[in-house]
């Protein structure tokens, strides 16, 4: 059997099982937000990214020691929401927890991604993005954050017009 990932893919996929105990791949991001976070559009401009993102979607299975990936056509998520405004340095505190977060090791079957929307201050927040390389290029981030901010006004205000679907992965990889 042949693998179907990419052969970026699969070079990232030996490099985890050659260390398997190392977040090599671990791609967190954090965007700094302005103003007041309205956290329940938020989750729900967030679950519209995943629902529209096959690559949000793929996980990894080994099938007789070969790595093949699958699109999860449903994948309900729930985005953690911490409060780290009553801490005396709000910043240094949630500056800890993405640090120790990042680290934590993604299950290839389950899920490769994890989000989580911070709170600093009523009028601050870090929406923190973590994925792993083998599902997301450094390119891609700009377009989830922009699909993000559309899904979340589209939340607070109701939809205005139909949203471009983001491209699929499949079809990029078939190019």
């Amino acid at each position: 059997m042949k693998s179907n990932l990419t052969e970026h893919q699969l070079l990232m996929w030996i490099g985890q099982q050659v260390y398997p105990q190392v977040p090599l791949y671990n791609l967190p991001f954090t965007f700094t937000i302005s103003g007041a976070i309205e956290k329940k559009c938020f989750q729900t401009a967030f679950q519209a990214l995943v629902t529209q993102s096959d690559a949000l979607r793929t996980v990894i299975h080994e099938v007789d020691g070969v790595p093949q990936q699958t699109v999860i056509q449903s994948m309900p998520y729930h985005m953690e929401y911490l409060d780290f405004s009553e801490q005396p340095t709000p910043h240094l505190a949630a500056k800890a927890w993405m640090s120790e977060h990042s680290a934590i090791l993604f299950e290839f079957g389950k899920r490769l991604f994890d989000s989580a929307l911070l709170k600093i201050s009523d009028n601050q927040f870090i929406w923190y993005f973590k994925i792993h390389h083998i599902i997301l290029d450094g390119w891609s981030y700009p377009l989830f954050f922009q699909k993000v901010a559309e899904f979340y006004q589209q939340a607070l205000n109701g939809p205005a017009d139909k949203p471009v679907a983001l491209p699929r992965f499949e079809d990029y990889v078939a190019y």
